[in-house]
């Protein structure tokens, strides 16, 4: 059974990691996918190449998500080539080493550092939504997925920016579902928590990966393809009937309390 078929994803992000799963399951289920990436054209390339391997249909597209010139021609790229726009997976974020290091506390903030995050992480999915939602509207509805985080939920000495742009996408969902859900447009967040990924090998010591192995409440850490399955169920009509929420796919990391936990 392919849940998707007939229907056409804008997957943002999609030159690795989560993006990359998410875009070779959503066409193995028989969407055709306009996969969005910013930099790494080669990961993009190798996305393609994968989906073509698994039979789906799929192009590739370069955007800045943080430049409404870009999303929007993307999204009118995506119309022109499939004739209709019915899923975009908002999965971009600044996660770069560099952008990493430097995203400390509070009074460490640079402004700049500050703006920039938010202008890719917060302002790039409110812009992709911002476009779509017409062209999703035209297509009969559609179905947003914002890709949150558990850093949003939880604070830490260090990630500030990140995790407060995480955060501000928590209240653009609800609004997003509130103003266009009778338009049949669902808006939908899932909040990751850990993910073995080349971005979390980059920006994780060791001994910060062994922490949150601790802190996670099933035996292993998420992969790729943990998120990759809940996105597709939120792309499909198993779930017409949820909007505005959040799905916490994190290995039980947003309910745990060390400080109860008798050991």
């Amino acid at each position: 059974m392919q849940r998707l078929k007939d229907k056409v994803a804008i997957i943002v992000g999609a030159a690795d990691g989560i993006g990359r799963a998410t875009c070779v399951m959503m066409a193995q289920e028989g969407a055709k996918i306009a996969l969005a990436y910013h930099t790494n054209l080669a990961g993009a390339e190798e996305t393609a190449r994968q989906i073509a391997s698994a039979g789906g249909e799929a192009f590739i597209v370069k955007c800045d998500q943080s430049l409404e010139s870009d999303v929007t021609t993307m999204i009118a790229r995506t119309v022109e080539r499939f004739g209709g726009l019915h899923v975009i997976d908002c999965n971009a974020a600044l996660l770069s080493p560099d952008h990493f290091r430097e995203d400390g506390d509070l009074l460490s903030m640079r402004v700049e550092h500050w703006d920039r995050t938010m202008a890719v992480n917060l302002r790039g999915p409110m812009l992709c939504c911002k476009h779509a939602v017409p062209e999703m509207i035209k297509s009969g509805g559609g179905s947003i997925i914002l890709t949150g985080s558990a850093a949003a939920t939880r604070g830490d000495s260090w990630t500030t920016a990140y995790s407060v742009s995480k955060a501000g996408l928590f209240g653009l969902n609800i609004y997003i579902a509130t103003q266009y859900g009778k338009k049949g447009i669902r808006c939908n967040l899932i909040s990751p928590g850990t993910v073995l990924t080349s971005a979390l090998d980059k920006n994780l010591t060791s001994g910060m990966l062994e922490q949150l192995k601790d802190a996670c409440r099933t035996p292993w850490l998420g992969g790729p393809d943990d998120i990759a399955h809940a996105a597709v169920f939120l792309a499909s009509d198993e779930s017409r009937y949820m909007t505005g929420q959040v799905l916490a796919v994190d290995g039980g990391l947003q309910i745990y309390n060390p400080t109860l936990l008798v050991r």
